[in-house]
Protein backbone atom coordinates (compact mmCIF):
# COMPACT_ATOMS: atom_id res chain seq x y z
CA UNK A 1 0.00 0.00 0.00
CA UNK A 2 1.21 3.63 -1.07
CA UNK A 3 2.40 5.16 2.37
CA UNK A 4 1.78 8.72 1.11
CA UNK A 5 5.66 9.61 3.10
CA UNK A 6 6.74 13.28 3.64
CA UNK A 7 9.23 11.84 0.60
CA UNK A 8 6.17 11.12 -1.25
CA UNK A 9 4.77 14.21 -1.28
CA UNK A 10 7.49 16.43 -2.19
CA UNK A 11 7.78 14.06 -5.23
CA UNK A 12 4.78 14.57 -6.12
CA UNK A 13 5.19 18.37 -6.31
CA UNK A 14 8.48 18.03 -8.13
CA UNK A 15 7.15 19.36 -11.50
CA UNK A 16 6.64 23.01 -9.49
CA UNK A 17 9.53 25.25 -9.48
CA UNK A 18 12.16 25.26 -7.33
CA UNK A 19 11.18 28.41 -5.55
CA UNK A 20 8.04 26.45 -4.73
CA UNK A 21 9.61 23.32 -3.64
CA UNK A 22 11.31 25.51 -0.94
CA UNK A 23 8.85 27.47 0.37
CA UNK A 24 6.99 24.11 1.03
CA UNK A 25 10.00 22.69 2.69
CA UNK A 26 9.57 25.82 5.40
CA UNK A 27 6.26 25.55 5.26
CA UNK A 28 6.12 21.50 6.33
CA UNK A 29 9.11 22.56 8.69
CA UNK A 30 6.74 24.98 10.83
CA UNK A 31 4.49 22.43 11.16
CA UNK A 32 7.26 19.85 12.47
CA UNK A 33 8.31 22.02 14.83
CA UNK A 34 5.07 22.66 16.40
CA UNK A 35 3.89 18.83 16.40
CA UNK A 36 6.99 18.20 17.88
CA UNK A 37 6.89 20.81 21.01
CA UNK A 38 3.28 18.85 21.55
CA UNK A 39 3.68 15.62 20.92
CA UNK A 40 7.38 15.07 20.59
CA UNK A 41 6.96 13.79 17.56
CA UNK A 42 7.77 15.68 14.32
CA UNK A 43 5.94 13.30 12.19
CA UNK A 44 2.61 13.19 14.00
CA UNK A 45 -0.44 13.58 11.34
CA UNK A 46 -4.09 13.93 12.83
CA UNK A 47 -6.53 11.02 11.71
CA UNK A 48 -9.53 12.35 13.46
CA UNK A 49 -11.49 15.60 11.51
CA UNK A 50 -12.10 16.92 14.89
CA UNK A 51 -8.62 16.50 15.94
CA UNK A 52 -7.21 18.18 12.90
CA UNK A 53 -9.27 21.23 12.96
CA UNK A 54 -8.62 21.60 16.47
CA UNK A 55 -4.26 21.49 16.03
CA UNK A 56 -4.87 23.32 13.07
CA UNK A 57 -6.50 26.47 14.62
CA UNK A 58 -3.66 26.16 17.16
CA UNK A 59 -1.02 26.01 14.75
CA UNK A 60 -2.37 29.30 12.91
CA UNK A 61 -2.48 31.30 16.17
CA UNK A 62 0.99 30.25 16.84
CA UNK A 63 1.73 31.38 13.48
CA UNK A 64 -0.13 34.65 13.86
CA UNK A 65 1.85 35.82 17.28
CA UNK A 66 4.46 36.11 15.06
CA UNK A 67 4.16 36.50 11.45
CA UNK A 68 2.16 38.65 9.07
CA UNK A 69 -1.83 37.76 7.66
CA UNK A 70 -0.25 37.58 4.64
CA UNK A 71 2.49 34.55 5.42
CA UNK A 72 -0.31 32.71 8.32
CA UNK A 73 -2.74 32.60 5.15
CA UNK A 74 0.19 31.31 2.96
CA UNK A 75 1.40 28.64 5.36
CA UNK A 76 -1.98 27.67 5.93
CA UNK A 77 -2.87 26.98 2.22
CA UNK A 78 0.93 25.07 2.09
CA UNK A 79 0.60 22.96 5.30
CA UNK A 80 -3.34 21.71 4.89
CA UNK A 81 -2.39 20.55 1.49
CA UNK A 82 0.46 18.39 2.95
CA UNK A 83 -1.88 17.30 6.16
CA UNK A 84 -4.32 16.01 3.68
CA UNK A 85 -1.83 14.11 1.19
CA UNK A 86 -0.03 12.47 4.46
CA UNK A 87 -4.32 11.64 5.48
CA UNK A 88 -5.56 14.30 7.68
CA UNK A 89 -9.04 14.89 7.26
CA UNK A 90 -8.78 18.21 6.64
CA UNK A 91 -10.26 19.72 3.29
CA UNK A 92 -10.14 23.49 2.04
CA UNK A 93 -13.89 23.96 2.69
CA UNK A 94 -13.31 22.63 6.44
CA UNK A 95 -10.46 25.26 6.63
CA UNK A 96 -12.77 27.98 5.16
CA UNK A 97 -15.77 26.88 7.35
CA UNK A 98 -14.25 25.78 10.80
CA UNK A 99 -10.73 27.44 11.02
CA UNK A 100 -10.95 30.97 12.21
CA UNK A 101 -7.82 32.96 10.19
CA UNK A 102 -6.33 36.23 11.19
CA UNK A 103 -8.37 39.04 8.91
CA UNK A 104 -6.22 40.97 6.56
CA UNK A 105 -5.06 44.66 7.55
CA UNK A 106 -5.86 46.82 4.55
CA UNK A 107 -2.92 49.75 5.65
CA UNK A 108 -1.83 52.79 3.79
CA UNK A 109 1.18 51.99 1.75
CA UNK A 110 3.91 54.12 1.48
CA UNK A 111 4.52 55.30 -1.29
CA UNK A 112 8.36 56.21 -1.92
CA UNK A 113 9.81 59.95 -2.60
CA UNK A 114 12.19 60.77 -5.06
CA UNK A 115 14.18 62.38 -2.27
CA UNK A 116 13.88 59.59 0.06
CA UNK A 117 14.81 57.09 -2.73
CA UNK A 118 18.55 59.70 -3.23
CA UNK A 119 18.96 59.59 0.33
CA UNK A 120 18.96 55.73 0.88
CA UNK A 121 21.14 55.44 -2.04
CA UNK A 122 23.76 57.69 -1.07
CA UNK A 123 24.08 55.68 1.91
CA UNK A 124 24.64 52.71 -0.03
CA UNK A 125 27.43 50.51 -1.37
CA UNK A 126 27.99 51.13 -5.14
CA UNK A 127 27.02 47.65 -5.88
CA UNK A 128 23.31 47.99 -4.06
CA UNK A 129 23.01 51.44 -4.95
CA UNK A 130 22.92 49.97 -8.46
CA UNK A 131 21.10 47.31 -7.92
CA UNK A 132 18.12 49.23 -6.11
CA UNK A 133 18.45 52.05 -9.21
CA UNK A 134 17.94 48.97 -11.66
CA UNK A 135 15.19 48.15 -9.35
CA UNK A 136 13.38 51.36 -9.54
CA UNK A 137 14.08 51.78 -13.41
CA UNK A 138 12.64 48.42 -14.72
CA UNK A 139 10.14 46.92 -12.58
CA UNK A 140 11.73 43.91 -11.21
CA UNK A 141 11.64 42.11 -7.86
CA UNK A 142 14.05 41.58 -5.64
CA UNK A 143 13.98 37.89 -6.12
CA UNK A 144 14.97 38.10 -9.58
CA UNK A 145 17.68 41.05 -8.80
CA UNK A 146 19.46 38.59 -6.78
CA UNK A 147 19.30 35.57 -9.26
CA UNK A 148 20.12 37.63 -12.72
CA UNK A 149 22.93 36.88 -14.66
CA UNK A 150 25.29 39.03 -16.69
CA UNK A 151 24.52 36.48 -19.92
CA UNK A 152 20.37 37.66 -18.98
CA UNK A 153 21.69 41.03 -20.08
CA UNK A 154 21.64 43.00 -23.91
CA UNK A 155 24.01 45.87 -23.44
CA UNK A 156 24.36 47.44 -26.99
CA UNK A 157 20.77 48.94 -27.20
CA UNK A 158 20.83 52.93 -27.67
CA UNK A 159 22.96 53.12 -24.28
CA UNK A 160 19.93 51.20 -22.07
CA UNK A 161 20.52 47.94 -20.97
CA UNK A 162 17.28 45.48 -21.96
CA UNK A 163 17.29 42.57 -19.59
CA UNK A 164 15.84 38.99 -20.78
CA UNK A 165 14.13 37.64 -17.42
CA UNK A 166 13.97 33.82 -18.16
CA UNK A 167 11.32 31.61 -17.08
CA UNK A 168 13.40 30.18 -14.48
CA UNK A 169 13.77 33.52 -12.24
CA UNK A 170 10.61 35.05 -13.14
CA UNK A 171 7.71 34.77 -11.12
CA UNK A 172 4.86 32.64 -12.56
CA UNK A 173 7.26 31.30 -14.37
CA UNK A 174 6.47 33.48 -17.45
CA UNK A 175 9.99 35.35 -19.04
CA UNK A 176 9.77 38.84 -19.89
CA UNK A 177 11.73 41.88 -21.20
CA UNK A 178 12.20 44.78 -19.43
CA UNK A 179 15.01 47.58 -19.38
CA UNK A 180 17.37 49.83 -17.32
CA UNK A 181 17.33 53.63 -17.78
CA UNK A 182 20.23 55.17 -19.43
CA UNK A 183 20.84 56.23 -15.42
CA UNK A 184 21.28 52.66 -14.01
CA UNK A 185 22.73 51.53 -17.42
CA UNK A 186 25.89 53.65 -17.04
CA UNK A 187 26.46 52.68 -13.68
CA UNK A 188 25.96 48.69 -14.08
CA UNK A 189 28.33 48.71 -17.04
CA UNK A 190 31.06 49.18 -14.03
CA UNK A 191 29.84 46.15 -12.51
CA UNK A 192 29.68 44.20 -15.51
CA UNK A 193 33.44 45.27 -16.15
CA UNK A 194 34.23 42.66 -13.93
CA UNK A 195 31.82 39.93 -14.42
CA UNK A 196 31.82 36.81 -16.70
CA UNK A 197 28.35 36.00 -18.58
CA UNK A 198 27.48 33.66 -15.92
CA UNK A 199 28.34 35.56 -13.33
CA UNK A 200 25.47 36.69 -10.98
CA UNK A 201 24.95 40.70 -11.61
CA UNK A 202 24.22 41.35 -7.57
CA UNK A 203 23.39 38.16 -5.67
CA UNK A 204 25.26 37.34 -2.44
CA UNK A 205 25.17 33.43 -3.46
CA UNK A 206 23.23 30.92 -4.97
CA UNK A 207 20.45 30.43 -2.99
CA UNK A 208 17.65 33.04 -3.98
CA UNK A 209 16.48 33.16 -0.69
CA UNK A 210 20.21 33.62 1.56
CA UNK A 211 20.46 36.79 -1.12
CA UNK A 212 16.98 38.28 -0.77
CA UNK A 213 17.47 38.43 2.91
CA UNK A 214 20.84 39.65 3.15
CA UNK A 215 19.94 42.55 0.26
CA UNK A 216 16.97 43.55 3.03
CA UNK A 217 18.81 43.10 6.11
CA UNK A 218 21.20 45.44 4.41
CA UNK A 219 18.16 48.01 3.61
CA UNK A 220 17.05 48.41 6.76
CA UNK A 221 20.20 48.75 8.17
CA UNK A 222 20.77 52.03 5.79
CA UNK A 223 17.00 53.02 6.71
CA UNK A 224 17.78 53.14 10.18
CA UNK A 225 21.09 55.16 9.54
CA UNK A 226 18.77 57.45 7.25
CA UNK A 227 16.11 57.75 10.08
CA UNK A 228 13.39 56.52 7.24
CA UNK A 229 12.80 53.42 9.74
CA UNK A 230 9.25 54.18 10.27
CA UNK A 231 7.11 51.36 10.88
CA UNK A 232 3.44 50.74 10.14
CA UNK A 233 1.37 51.00 13.46
CA UNK A 234 0.72 47.64 14.44
CA UNK A 235 3.49 45.88 13.06
CA UNK A 236 6.97 44.95 12.93
CA UNK A 237 7.36 45.87 8.83
CA UNK A 238 8.86 48.88 7.24
CA UNK A 239 6.94 51.47 5.58
CA UNK A 240 10.16 51.38 3.20
CA UNK A 241 11.15 47.65 1.56
CA UNK A 242 12.53 45.86 -1.12
CA UNK A 243 9.50 46.06 -2.54
CA UNK A 244 9.13 49.94 -2.45
CA UNK A 245 11.52 50.47 -5.21
CA UNK A 246 9.50 48.17 -7.41
CA UNK A 247 6.58 49.98 -6.65
CA UNK A 248 7.96 53.40 -7.07
CA UNK A 249 8.38 51.90 -10.98
CA UNK A 250 4.84 50.47 -11.45
CA UNK A 251 3.39 54.15 -9.97
CA UNK A 252 5.41 56.35 -12.25
CA UNK A 253 4.85 53.99 -15.41
CA UNK A 254 1.42 53.79 -14.41
CA UNK A 255 0.64 57.38 -14.61
CA UNK A 256 1.22 56.64 -18.70
CA UNK A 257 0.23 53.15 -19.05
CA UNK A 258 -1.18 51.19 -17.20
CA UNK A 259 -0.97 48.11 -18.87
CA UNK A 260 2.86 48.79 -19.74
CA UNK A 261 3.91 49.25 -16.19
CA UNK A 262 2.10 45.29 -15.73
CA UNK A 263 3.98 44.32 -19.16
CA UNK A 264 7.14 45.38 -17.78
CA UNK A 265 7.26 44.87 -14.35
CA UNK A 266 5.28 40.96 -14.82
CA UNK A 267 2.16 41.53 -13.10
CA UNK A 268 -0.75 39.81 -14.15
CA UNK A 269 -3.44 41.04 -16.33
CA UNK A 270 -1.72 43.48 -19.01
CA UNK A 271 -2.29 43.04 -22.56
CA UNK A 272 -1.30 40.19 -24.83
CA UNK A 273 -0.64 42.59 -27.72
CA UNK A 274 2.35 44.21 -26.12
CA UNK A 275 4.12 40.30 -26.04
CA UNK A 276 4.44 40.64 -30.24
CA UNK A 277 6.72 43.82 -29.78
CA UNK A 278 10.67 43.58 -30.77
CA UNK A 279 12.90 44.50 -28.73
CA UNK A 280 13.45 47.99 -30.33
CA UNK A 281 9.42 48.61 -30.39
CA UNK A 282 9.92 47.80 -26.40
CA UNK A 283 12.64 50.21 -25.85
CA UNK A 284 10.52 52.93 -28.01
CA UNK A 285 7.22 52.86 -25.75
CA UNK A 286 9.82 53.06 -22.34
CA UNK A 287 11.61 56.28 -23.76
CA UNK A 288 8.03 57.97 -23.69
CA UNK A 289 8.51 57.46 -19.43
CA UNK A 290 12.01 57.43 -18.98
CA UNK A 291 12.10 60.43 -17.71
CA UNK A 292 10.27 60.07 -14.44
CA UNK A 293 12.05 57.25 -13.63
CA UNK A 294 15.37 59.09 -13.22
CA UNK A 295 16.67 59.41 -9.88
CA UNK A 296 19.15 62.12 -9.64
CA UNK A 297 19.63 64.72 -11.96
CA UNK A 298 22.84 64.69 -14.44
CA UNK A 299 20.69 62.81 -16.99
CA UNK A 300 17.41 65.59 -16.29
CA UNK A 301 19.94 68.10 -16.47
CA UNK A 302 21.71 67.01 -19.80
CA UNK A 303 18.37 66.75 -21.61
CA UNK A 304 17.40 69.70 -20.12
CA UNK A 305 21.01 71.30 -21.60
CA UNK A 306 20.31 69.43 -24.89
CA UNK A 307 16.79 71.47 -24.98
CA UNK A 308 18.16 74.86 -24.13
CA UNK A 309 20.85 74.57 -26.41
CA UNK A 310 18.10 74.20 -29.35
CA UNK A 311 15.56 76.37 -28.38
CA UNK A 312 18.67 79.46 -27.77
CA UNK A 313 19.63 78.02 -31.39
CA UNK A 314 15.74 78.60 -32.30
CA UNK A 315 16.09 81.91 -30.76
CA UNK A 316 19.45 83.09 -31.90
CA UNK A 317 17.85 82.23 -35.80
CA UNK A 318 14.92 84.33 -34.90
CA UNK A 319 16.84 87.08 -33.66
CA UNK A 320 19.03 86.82 -36.91
CA UNK A 321 16.07 86.49 -39.22
CA UNK A 322 14.36 89.49 -37.20
CA UNK A 323 17.72 91.74 -37.56
CA UNK A 324 17.61 90.82 -41.22
CA UNK A 325 14.18 91.91 -41.91
CA UNK A 326 15.32 95.23 -39.64
CA UNK A 327 17.82 95.70 -42.38
CA UNK A 328 15.39 94.93 -45.54
CA UNK A 329 12.74 97.61 -43.98
CA UNK A 330 15.24 99.94 -43.18
CA UNK A 331 16.84 99.97 -47.01
CA UNK A 332 13.35 99.66 -48.22
CA UNK A 333 12.52 103.10 -46.29
CA UNK A 334 15.62 104.90 -47.74
CA UNK A 335 14.77 103.95 -51.55
CA UNK A 336 11.66 104.83 -51.05
CA UNK A 337 12.49 108.02 -49.22
CA UNK A 338 14.65 108.82 -52.27
CA UNK A 339 12.15 107.92 -55.03
CA UNK A 340 9.58 110.42 -53.53
CA UNK A 341 11.98 113.17 -52.36
CA UNK A 342 10.70 116.66 -54.28
CA UNK A 343 13.39 118.20 -57.07
CA UNK A 344 14.50 121.57 -56.72
CA UNK A 345 17.05 121.00 -59.80
CA UNK A 346 16.00 124.25 -62.05
CA UNK A 347 13.87 126.07 -59.86
CA UNK A 348 16.27 128.67 -58.43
Amino acid sequence: MFEHTEKDFFEKISTKNKKTIREYSYKIKAWKAFVKERFDDPDFIPQDKQDALDLFQLFINRLAKDHSTVTVLNYASGVRKFLYYRGAPLTKDDVSEFIDMPRKIKKELHGLTIEEIQRILNSLKYNDKVMFMCQASSGMRIGELVQLRKKHLILDKNNRIIVKIPHTIAKFSKARTTILSIESSRLLRVILKRKEDDDLVFGSSENPESSVANKEKILRTHLDQTGLCERYEGTRNYKINTHSFRAYFITKVSRHDANLAKFFSGQEGYLLQYDRLTDDEKLENYLDFEKDLLIFDLVKKEEEIKKLRIANTKISDQDQKIQEQEIRIKNLERLFAQQNAPSWKGKI
